[in-house]
C-alpha cells in the first residue's frame, strides 16, 4: 500500500499494472510510460531479470525499484545493476 500511495502523495504520477505477473505487459507498460521508478516484492523482480523477454524492451528509463514484503537477495541486486543498471531501494 505504502507504495501505491507515496508517488501520488510527492505529486508524482503512479502507473499500475492490472495483473503485475503478466510480465510482458508490465514491460509494455513500463516501455510506453518512461517511468523514473518502480516497486516490486523481490519475487516479481526476479521473474522479471530472469524473463527472455527482457532484452525485446526498452525498461531504460527506470533509475530506481523500490522492493517490499521481502529481503531481496543480493544476487538479485548485482543482476539488476549488471543488467538494467537500476538501483534497488529496499522498502
Amino acid at each position: 500500500t505504502t507504495t501505491m500511495i507515496t508517488p501520488l502523495h510527492m505529486g508524482l504520477e503512479s502507473i499500475m499494472s492490472l495483473d503485475p505477473r503478466d510480465l510482458e505487459t508490465a514491460m509494455k507498460i513500463i516501455e510506453r510510460t518512461k517511468p523514473d521508478a518502480g516497486a516490486a516484492v523481490p519475487k516479481l523482480v526476479e521473474a522479471t531479470m530472469q524473463s527472455p523477454k527482457l532484452k525485446d524492451y526498452d525498461i531504460s528509463s527506470l533509475r530506481g525499484i523500490v522492493t517490499a514484503g521481502a529481503a531481496m537477495p543480493s544476487r538479485l541486486h548485482r543482476e539488476i545493476h549488471e543488467k538494467c543498471a537500476v538501483r534497488v531501494l529496499p522498502g
